[in-house]
């Protein structure tokens, strides 16, 4: 299922033991009813003709088997019904027990393994809604009546038993005949091939739906309107796949179009995942606004989508997806949807790299990490682990998008060929079962040959996010020796049998990666490296959703540059040769002050910047670093614990330091924007670290600060107790710009051709730091100087 975004934040708001391991056991859970019994097939046959009334009726049969001996009650769903009549093997009894959500029948002798009855429940009444999301619909205007199996504030959140009485479990699978009675204006749709259509012969015709393959109760469906059939078939790896979409007449070109890659998705998925094993690929048009549900077969999927468009893709993408992830293989329990939902909209940039390339998707990707290290303990209220989610979460941020980041990432730490043909054979043991998160975790470890434990403890059953970077390296010869890092971004504690690439680069561009291998907080590992290098990357594919967002770009040419999900821009004023710039947009606190520096208040609490890449020289550009106060769930949660108040903004500075071996320095800059959010720009973006801090305006100490000077500008006496003379190396007309330790500007005066020097003192004579910058006429800055006047 994938739930519009808007609506989610709404609702929201209110040592392993392979020997024993085993693949064809279905293992059960206490408690629940499918440990007792196991529902083989339901024949669901109801009249849903008047629309107007919003009301079914008719019956369903259950064929039922026990999984333990001397079964005394036979328990069931079914919500707010009025039951008629309860038969066994067609002899009426009046031994059941309903309460509009319980029905206990008791068969009068104890059955046993082995045993088989047919439990026939006839029923009328007006179905549920679940009140959140799911449930079962009926349009005012009277023209659609259609089911949404998945609940959310329910408990359980299947939602089968608001039309059928079922064992509503993620566990129990059972294959399913609908006879569905309409109006000969309309159609029914429901999961699998369509066996007959019945004329009724007094205005009505019943439609018999049978659904081969086993599924639980929340992925049978119906769905009853005028609709079109859109037909085609798709030669898959298994043989000829017949495709059906059923919307309104009038929305059938805009259908065509908006489907027009279907087949190549579901080649993509195939050879990716292995052959699909459905008997039909299903979508019918449903006027639900909310998200769109993948009903096995018959993905319910919103008319409001099919607008023509290629928009959409990735929804649809994800909905038969879930014919691998969710209806195929189930999760065992609500605790264990990511299995379901983190892998389908894993498989959204899956479709991306397979129809659009390996950039769309890496950008999808990187756009949908940068969300989830920002804001997901926002939307979910906490940092939570996968595994285990609370029952109010089942369908949050955390299942969805971090279940996708972590999917991302066990494909990066596997590799493409071993993780993908391990889904493969996952896909083969699990098929119409359920699968637990440890189950996973096992298979994987057996299947590959690597021990999974580290990695799902760390990614899976803990919260938060693990951060890696490269603390420094030194070369000697051919051998370059790299020094690692972990931090932690809420997690509980550092993550073990860690692998990462590391990328090394030479100023003529070579490049060689490696991987390194490293558990706990450091780690090292020296490197044949068949060159000297210049700079080294860590993970510069961002094949790890660790607690960072990165993007490199190369330029070649003068103007702006956005790094997305970075909170970053440079705009490049000279260049000669090809720069490659790559940032580092870190989620962690950065290292603290060596040296404690009496003019900073604090240090950001969240996050910081690394820059590093290949600077050519008469390369020069200002950056822009973003900063943002807002607790807006678009944009905001960077700064808001920092900069609390809206004065507190008038405190920010930004510091600089080369690399972990410096301290922390002040660099000038001006501020642009709001007290709500804006930018911090410098003049000359350097390689190093940057970071957000609040200052002391009026600290009695002289701050140090990041000098950028370029010997064009020289000043003396400095410091001084009254004036200075600022001497320049210059022909052409410029400006002497000078602000106080504020940023703001306090003159601004213009120099002639080929002046040489002038003298200078501050108008309001407040002792304290001064900046002078020496600019061009077209607003390069050509070199820059602190200035310290002290009475």
């Amino acid at each position: 299922m994938k739930l519009l975004r808007t609506l989610r934040l709404i609702i929201l708001n209110i040592v392993i033991l392979i020997p024993c391991f085993s693949f064809a056991t279905v293992r059960t859970l206490p408690g629940i009813v499918s440990d007792t019994l196991d529902v083989l097939n339901y024949d669901i046959r109801l009249d849903i003709v008047h629309l107007s009334t919003k009301t079914i009726s008719g019956y369903t049969d259950i064929k039922v088997t026990p999984r333990i001996n001397n079964v005394s009650k036979l328990n069931f769903k079914l919500l707010t019904m009025v039951i008629d009549s309860v038969l066994i093997d067609g002899v009426p009894t009046a031994n059941f027990i309903y309460n509009d959500t319980n029905l206990s029948v008791f068969p009068g002798t104890a059955i046993n393994m082995g045993d088989t009855l047919i439990m026939r429940v006839r029923y009328h009444g007006h179905p549920q809604e679940d009140g959140s999301w799911g449930g079962f619909y009926f349009t005012n205007d009277s023209t659609y009546a259609y089911n949404i199996g998945v609940a959310f504030t329910s408990d359980p959140h299947c939602f089968g038993r608001a039309w059928f009485p079922c064992i509503d479990e993620f566990v129990d699978r059972a294959t399913y005949d609908c006879h569905i009675r309409v109006k000969n204006t309309n159609k029914a749709v429901c999961g699998g091939t369509l066996i007959s259509v019945t004329d009724n012969g007094d205005g009505t015709s019943t439609y018999y739906w049978r659904l081969n393959n086993n599924v639980p109760s929340y992925l049978a469906s119906v769905a009853v309107a005028d609709l079109s059939c859109i037909s085609d078939t798709y030669n898959g790896i298994a043989g000829n796949i017949p495709i059906k979409l059923y919307v309104r007449p009038y929305d059938t070109t805009d259908a065509k179009n908006g489907f027009i890659n279907l087949k190549n998705v579901l080649a993509v998925f195939e050879n990716r995942y292995g052959p699909y094993r459905w008997e039909r690929v299903g979508y019918v048009g449903v006027p639900f606004s909310a998200g769109a549900m993948e009903h096995a077969t018959n993905i319910a999927y919103p008319n409001s989508v099919l607008n023509g468009s290629l928009g959409y893709e990735y929804l649809y993408a994800h909905e038969l997806s879930h014919s691998w992830f969710g209806d195929l293989v189930t999760c065992r329990t609500a605790g264990d949807m990511w299995i379901n939902e983190g892998w389908a909209t894993f498989s959204e940039s899956v479709f991306f790299e397979g129809i659009y390339g390996a950039e769309v998707s890496k950008t999808y990707t990187r756009d949908k990490h940068k969300d989830v290290v920002q804001f997901c303990h926002v939307e979910d209220a906490g940092y939570r682990a996968l595994y285990g989610i609370p029952h109010e979460y089942t369908y949050g941020k955390t299942v969805y998008d971090k279940g996708a980041d972590v999917v991302h990432t066990l494909r990066g730490y596997l590799g493409d060929n071993l993780f993908f043909t391990a889904v493969k054979a996952w896909m083969n043991a699990y098929a119409f079962k359920p699968c637990s998160s440890t189950e996973l975790r096992d298979f994987l470890s057996l299947q590959t040959g690597v021990d999974m434990h580290d990695f799902f403890n760390a990614w899976v059953f803990n919260a938060g996010f693990p951060h890696f970077s490269i603390d420094s390296f030194n070369t000697n010869g051919n051998n370059t020796t790299v020094f690692v890092r972990q931090r932690l971004d809420h997690a509980p504690a550092f993550a073990n049998s860690n692998i990462l690439e590391v990328t090394f680069m030479k100023n003529n561009w070579q490049q060689y990666t490696d991987t390194i291998k490293f558990s706990g907080q450091y780690g090292s590992k020296t490197f044949n490296v068949p060159f000297t290098p210049d700079f080294v990357m860590m993970d510069k594919e961002e094949k790890i959703s660790d607690a960072t967002t990165d993007c490199y770009q190369i330029i070649k040419n003068t103007g702006n540059k956005d790094f997305p999900t970075t909170y970053f821009s440079l705009n490049t004023t000279t260049i000669t040769d090809s720069a490659f710039v790559r940032v580092e947009h870190n989620f962690v606190a950065p290292d603290p002050f060596k040296t404690p520096d009496p003019t900073i208040n604090r240090l950001s609490d969240y996050r910081y910047w690394k820059v590093d890449g290949i600077f050519p020289q008469g390369f020069h550009a200002t950056a822009l670093f973003k900063y943002n106060r807002t607790t807006s769930t678009s944009s905001g949660y960077l700064d808001n614990i920092l900069l609390p108040t809206a004065a507190s903004v008038d405190s920010l500075v930004l510091l600089y330091r080369r690399n972990v071996a410096d301290d922390w320095k002040r660099v000038h800059f001006t501020k642009q924007g709001a007290s709500t959010a804006g930018n911090i720009k410098i003049d000359t973006l350097k390689p190093g670290e940057y970071t957000f801090a609040v200052g002391i305006p009026q600290a009695s100490s002289v701050p140090q600060y990041e000098k950028q000077g370029r010997g064009m500008l020289e000043v003396f006496p400095n410091p001084s107790n009254n004036s200075f003379t600022f001497s320049f190396n210059q022909e052409d007309a410029a400006y002497i710009r000078i602000y106080d330790s504020s940023s703001r500007e306090v003159d601004n005066i213009k120099l002639k051709p080929l002046q040489k020097n002038i003298k200078w003192r501050p108008g309001n004579g407040n002792n304290g730091a001064y900046f002078v910058k020496l600019m061009s006429e077209g607003g390069n800055v050509l070199d820059e100087k602190t200035i310290i006047l002290s009475n």
